[in-house]
């Protein structure tokens, strides 16, 4: 259930972890591992019914959704600010800092903040995307006022030693050469946004070469100091916490920052970026070939859609998506999955925001067939399952399946903390999660029609391949 384009195309190309880099745990506590399993096995209850939310005079977000079937607490600070907000002479600083947040502050010297969360038996990590930097924590609920404290002290005065800063310097390029260099996949989808959203879009969070083995602490002080700001940040709790709780503790160790002015975030202009019907990246390494048909379209603002109206299209491209390639007796799956027998996977994603939308069509095909012609065949199929999905049963039972699905994503200790730090990274209101379920509920036949229509006038959209092999150019007279 994508939440964004970006998110749609890394769900396919690249496999990533919707939350962006660094997503592996740190240190895994068993016990926690034992508790964060108790709240999957229990029934999914409303989404969000138990989130409440608040700010500190100073701006700093404080969001708490109770749940109470485990003394555990999943916990994230999370900074506004992303690979999307560098300058061109500070891509990789986002993620850069969020390394050097673990090596030591005024009062904690290096490797201090890992042995204190060690000794309390946490799971704690970060991570950066393309819009948020976050810190996480997973933990027993007597131990949130050290989480508090460990946190505040790091945001009050994170080190920055030159040692440490070259030190992590190595850190970072060799997570840059293996997760990025030596990966076709992440390289494939980073140049297919390119020619999709323009260069932007393209930018990986990891940063460029250059400007990572050239930075200094100055620049990641001067980066730090312009966004870790309590007027930029939120504290998310999910767990074993209530607001009457959690409210003093936050008061206590975050109301001393001064809020601040803020760098304008960078807008974004999507454009359409390809004079190639056809995007090929041949790679040795490639074990399973894979290929897409990506539509630029305009975005919300563009098309002339604001407000309520806006939110209207959003919704009902979530749910055309669903209706299209939901499950496999969605029409495009039984076409090329069953009927055809000619693809391991499909898929389909359409989004829509007020700076960026477009499209996913994606197929992986089965051993002995060649990547093209499971093209072609998407091509041709995706227009009548499309048509197909105009039904109003079928729409009935997408909803259905929709919020139940995203009922059970957040039916854990983290889920409802990752899908409120999504809202913060992208500037949504806290209640456009309790509004989810009556927003997808309200999608009518009509609005699926209405986006469907949309979608077939855009004609910019491009085919890419990612293969073993090259696509063998027709011969002389052929």
């Amino acid at each position: 259930m994508p939440h964004t384009l970006n998110e749609a195309i890394d769900g396919y190309i690249t496999k990533q972890d919707v939350d962006g880099l660094d997503c592996s745990v740190k240190y895994a506590n068993p016990v926690l591992l034992i508790f964060a399993t108790l709240f999957m096995m229990q029934s999914a209850t409303a989404l969000y019914e138990n989130a409440r939310w608040t700010a500190l005079d100073n701006g700093l977000q404080l969001v708490v959704i109770e749940n109470h079937r485990a003394p555990v607490i999943h916990a994230r600070l999370a900074f506004r600010v992303g690979s999307d907000d560098e300058r061109d002479d500070q891509a990789g600083l986002a993620h850069y800092l969020e390394h050097m947040m673990f090596r030591g502050s005024a009062t904690l010297a290096p490797g201090a903040f890992d042995a204190a969360m060690s000794r309390i038996g946490a799971d704690h990590n970060a991570s950066t995307s393309k819009t948020l930097t976050t810190y996480l924590a997973t933990f027993g609920s007597q131990h949130l006022e050290t989480w508090l404290s460990l946190e505040a002290d790091r945001m009050a005065a994170v080190a920055l030693l030159p040692s440490e800063v070259e030190s992590e310097r190595g850190v970072v390029l060799t997570e840059k050469l293996q997760n990025f260099d030596a990966s076709p996949e992440r390289l494939w989808g980073i140049e297919t946004r390119r020619r999709l959203q323009g260069d932007m879009a393209a930018r990986p969070v990891i940063g460029r070469q250059e400007i990572l083995e050239t930075t200094t602490p100055d620049d990641l002080r001067a980066f730090f100091d312009a966004w870790y700001k309590p007027n930029n940040a939120a504290i998310i709790l999910s767990g074993d916490v209530s607001l009457d709780v959690a409210l003093p503790l936050v008061e206590a160790y975050f109301s001393k920052f001064e809020p601040g002015t803020l760098p304008a975030r960078r807008p974004y202009q999507g454009e359409f970026n390809s004079n190639q019907a056809l995007y090929e990246v041949v790679d040795e390494r490639v074990t399973e070939d894979r290929g897409s048909i990506l539509t630029w379209m305009p975005s919300t603002e563009r098309l002339g859609y604001v407000g309520e109206e806006a939110l209207r299209l959003r919704y009902a491209a979530f749910m055309l998506s669903e209706l299209v390639s939901g499950e496999l007796r969605a029409p495009l799956d039984r076409a090329l999955i069953v009927d055809q027998g000619i693809a391991k996977s499909v898929s389909f994603g359409l989004y829509f925001d007020d700076d960026k939308s477009g499209a996913s069509a994606s197929v992986d095909p089965v051993p002995g067939v060649d990547v093209n012609e499971a093209l072609e065949a998407l091509e041709i199929a995706l227009p009548k399952a499309i048509e197909e999905s105009l039904d109003p049963a079928l729409l009935a039972r997408a909803k259905r399946r929709y919020i139940r699905s995203a009922i059970y994503a957040n039916d854990s200790v983290s889920g409802p903390a990752i899908s409120f730090a999504r809202l913060f990274g992208q500037d949504e209101p806290w209640e456009r999660n309790a509004e989810f379920e009556q927003r997808v509920s309200a999608v009518s036949l009509a609005d699926i029609e209405e986006v469907a229509a949309i979608y077939f006038r855009s004609d910019q959209s491009f085919r890419t391949t990612l293969r073993k092999e090259a696509t063998p150019l027709p011969t002389l007279g052929e």
